[in-house]
């Protein structure tokens, strides 16, 4: 299993920060692989450029 911190832009310049699980994949009946990934947000929102410390 990897579990990897991704970002994703939001509309009003912030970030949404995440988790994603991967658990890796399998192959259906047709031949098809799948990928099996499960998602945490953490509802965290940092700024891209912020003018303060804070």
């Amino acid at each position: 299993m990897n579990i990897t911190l991704k970002k994703k832009k939001l509309m009003n310049g912030k970030f949404s920060l995440y988790l994603e699980f991967y658990k890796g994949s399998t192959t259906d009946a047709n031949g098809k692989r799948i990928h099996l990934r499960d998602f945490e947000y953490l509802k965290l929102y940092p700024t891209q450029d912020p003018k303060t410390a804070k």
